[in-house]
């Protein structure tokens, strides 16, 4: 994001290492008033920077995102997705079971290397 918006404040007066700190600290916020302490520091230094961050449209602060785990599904899906990979081995001694999980890995990746080769 200060990539984006480096451009267009770097001609400002401030120094363009103290105004991507601030992009940064705002943007790595985990809370609301980090997140204003942030913004409050970066409109002493450029009015018209904090301007712009303040009008996004999107979220682009941690402290916006919602707390919620919404990435639970995944999770599952994961897990649901080795289990069936590895179905028949589970039920093999462990030993067993490694080696199984192993040779399996094995070809995936071959099978990955050689459509990279492609």
């Amino acid at each position: 994001m200060y990539k984006t918006l480096g451009g267009k404040f770097s001609k400002l007066n401030t120094q363009v290492k103290f105004f991507e700190q601030n992009v940064w600290d705002a943007t790595r916020s985990f809370s609301v008033p980090e997140l204003n302490k942030a913004m409050n520091t970066l409109y002493n230094a450029s009015p018209k920077a904090w301007k712009e961050l303040h009008d996004l449209k999107y979220v682009w602060s941690r402290s916006e995102f919602k707390h919620s785990s919404r990435n639970h599904y995944i999770t599952n899906n994961l897990s649901e997705s080795f289990n069936a990979w590895v179905i028949e081995a589970r039920y093999h001694p462990v030993v067993d079971l490694v080696d199984k999980i192993r040779a399996k890995i094995m070809q995936k990746r071959n099978q990955t290397r050689k459509v990279a080769a492609k």
